[in-house]
Parts: structure tokens; sequence; C-alpha cells
């Protein structure tokens, strides 16, 4: 584990709710007849109100506790928002395929790296992507995995099950189950998450899928952020460009790759059987096909700057290829998200710390220097937080006096950006980012 789990409410708010009377608001709720199931948000918000107006009064007045107020914590619902004005359904929070656009085959041929698809200019699921197609399974023997392409996915994440029939019901690829546990360990969705698309199935008959979505980057967009997660069936003959593939570019309105840190990423079967990131799975369904062995890599999550292609359109193309000789397939999942510049909302207002991170990146474990502005600092938190503004975990920090070497442990970590931010009593002080790899 990388720290203690967080409390559920803040040391300061705890102070600022001293005197609020809960029994007297639940009996005040009644006498004005509002309806029981709506008794809880009624003293939520009036919880709100009492701390808000504590707040005020400690802080001196409205104006000074906005300006503290200002400092915005990451979080996934700032993001949310931003994805949702700037990069509408990128996440695929719609249920549809609004501003996606895609293709399938069934022509492929072999290349340099992976196999190239010739599309069939049918548009999603070779019906212009109606009707929406959803939640349907990726098995090879269910109805819909040998024409359903681009599936939307919604399914919540139950528990884990070890029984293969139960997998997709709760949630999980029925085909991947890990080698280790036992259970069927890959969700539909990504961790945090509510929306994927499933681009493919376990279906091998050269087919192919892509999904792309265009975008104009501009200064409330400029971060990228997508995770995948990838089912690749791996045949006898390592021939590379010939294999399942899954490939990830960033492509400009002349359909060329832009010039940026990965701007493209793929994975081919090739080699997979060597790669730690992938699993092979001891499903009997992932076998079915064609008796050969299934591999999958979890959800991972990498985060792409455009700040340098302000003013232009990007094309974020997501493709998912069976290998040429029809016989064995690839398929995976995704989900995206856009963000600002400045970390989704998070603005220095109150720096009175500097903070060195080192190495960055990192891969075991990361080191913060910290030094304080005004003497000695007391009661401050750390939290670190993923891509998506999801928080990890956090921990209190031992007295910055006025220097503070603080080493955690990030080896458990998946590789991606993270944010940090430090607190002294619930107010933000400071914030940054690292790199795992």
């Amino acid at each position: 584990m990388l720290f203690a789990s967080f409390v559920s409410i803040s040391q300061t708010n705890l102070e600022l709710l001293k005197g609020f009377d809960e029994a007297e608001v639940i009996k005040s709720a009644r006498n004005k007849g509002i309806p029981e199931t709506d008794v809880k948000g009624y003293v939520s918000s009036r919880k709100s109100d009492y701390i808000h107006k504590n707040a005020v009064a400690r802080e001196g007045g409205e104006e000074k506790l906005r300006k503290k107020l200002t400092f915005l914590t990451l979080t996934k619902d700032s993001m949310d928002r931003v994805s949702a004005l700037y990069c509408p359904n990128i996440d695929f929070q719609l249920n549809d395929y609004s501003n996606w656009t895609g293709e399938c085959t069934t022509t492929l041929s072999g290349g340099a790296q992976y196999p190239t698809a010739t599309w069939a200019a049918l548009g999603i699921n070779n019906n212009g992507g109606s009707p929406v197609f959803l939640n349907t399974n990726p098995y090879s023997l269910s109805a819909t995995a040998a024409t359903d392409f681009q599936v939307i996915m919604n399914m919540p994440t139950l528990a884990n099950t070890t029984v293969q029939a139960n997998a997709f019901n709760n949630g999980f690829d029925p085909v991947c189950q890990n080698p280790v546990t036992l259970y069927y360990d890959l969700p539909v969705i990504p961790p945090g998450g509510t929306h994927s698309l499933r681009l493919g199935s376990e279906y091998a008959l050269y087919t192919s899928e892509e999904i792309v979505y265009a975008f104009n980057i501009n200064a409330n967009n400029p971060l990228f952020i997508y995770q995948y997660a990838i089912v690749l069936n791996r045949s006898p003959m390592e021939i590379t460009g010939r294999q399942p593939a899954f490939v990830f570019q960033l492509l400009n309105s002349s359909n060329q790759q832009i010039g940026c840190p990965n701007c493209l990423f793929f994975k081919e079967a090739v080699g997979v059987a060597s790669d730690t990131a992938f699993l092979q799975s001891i499903s009997s369904n992932a076998t079915v096909f064609n008796g050969d062995p299934v591999y999958y890599c979890k959800w991972h999550t990498d985060t792409i700057n455009l700040t340098p292609f302000i003013g232009q359109t990007v094309y974020a193309s997501f493709q998912a290829l069976d290998c040429i000789f029809s016989g064995h397939f690839g398929y995976a999942y995704i989900s995206a998200k856009c963000a600002s510049s400045n970390a989704s909302g998070i603005k220095e207002i109150l720096k009175v710390l500097d903070v060195q991170v080192f190495p960055n990146p990192a891969s075991e474990s990361l080191t913060l220097r910290i030094n304080s502005k005004e003497g000695q600092l007391d009661n401050c938190e750390l939290k670190i937080f993923n891509s998506f503004g999801i928080p990890l975990q956090g921990v209190t920090l031992p007295v910055i006096s006025p220097h503070l070497n603080c080493t955690i442990d990030i080896s458990d970590l998946a590789a991606g950006l993270y944010f940090y931010t430090i607190s002294q009593t619930g107010n933000p002080l400071i914030q940054g980012k690292f790199i795992k790899e």
C-alpha cells in the first residue's frame, strides 16, 4: 500500500461542525413535510451551510475564504466538466457514438509493425452507428460476437468471481481469467470510470475495428488522457506485422501522425508471452476459438500534453486488429478524457512551499524535498491522484520545520501520470505531478 487510507471527512470540517444539532435539523425537516427519502439530503445541505458560515467567520470574511477556495483540488468531477464542455462524449457518457466516427473491415494485409486494414466505409458497426450496440458479450460463442464491432459498455463492476458463467454479468471480461488468483479480473470499464467502448470480440475472421474522435485543441483541453485494456490471441507463428494488435495514434487532418511523444502506441501479439504487462488467461473461453493462448493487459492510463497543437484539430484513433490469416483475434477496451493545461483546475494560489520531486520519472520510490517559506508547518497532508483525478491514498506528513524529505513507495502504481497535493488542515498549499515508469 502507498499510504494509510483516506478519512471520509476532514478534521477541518469536523471542527467547523461543532455545535451542529443534527437531531434538531432532522426534526425540522419532518415538521416542514419534507419526504423521508429527502431528509438525508436536507441534513447534508444544512451541514454544508453551517460549515460555510463558520468558515467565513474563521477566515475573516467571504472574500478571504473565496481566495482560499480558488485553489481547486484535482477531482474526477472537474475533469468530467472539462470533457463535457470541450470534448463532448469523449468518454461515451451519452451511451451513443456522438462525435465519434468509425470503420470495420474484413480486409487485412501485413504491415511493418502491425497489420494494415482496408476499411469498408460502412461506418461504426458496418451500420453507420445505428442502432447503438450496448453491453454485448465478447465471447465467441455468444450470438453477437461476430457482428458487434464497436460496443459501448456501462456495466457496473461487481464482485470478483472465479465462475466463468458469472464473469460477464459481474462486469468482467469472460475471456480473461487470472492464472494466479483464478479470478476473472479484467473489468469492462476502467477503475473509477462508468463507461468504455469495446473494439472487437473473441471472433476472428479478418475482422478489425477503428473508432476516431476529432477535437479542436484549445487552452481548456490540451491534456488528452486515454485508458486501454487489451486482449490478444497469440499465434505460434511469431511473424511481425501479421498478428493481432492494438493501435493508438494521434493524427492531423491529413491522416498523418502528429509529432509528439507517445502519439503512437501499438502492441502486437508477437512477443506478448514475455511481456510482464500481460497475463495468459486460463479460462476455457480463451481457447475455444482455436486452442491457442490468449494474453490480456489490464487497464493502463496515458496522458499526452497537446499544448503545442492549440488551434489545430487532432484525431484520436484506436484500432483493434485480427491476424491477417483469419485464425486469431484481437480486441480492446478504451476510454478517454480531456483536461485543462493547469492540471484540471489546480492553481497554485497559496504557494508557501517549494517542493522538489526526484527521481521523476520514477519506478519504485519517489522523494519529495519540501521546504517551507513560513517556518514550521504541521498538520499537513499529502494526497496522490491518478490522471483521471481519482484520489488514491494520502498520509499525514511529519512536521515541516522548515525542511522535510518524504520518500513514498510507488511500486504498486501502474505506469502513467500522477498528481499530488499538499494541504494544511484542509487548506491547499501546493500541487505538482510525477510520472511512474
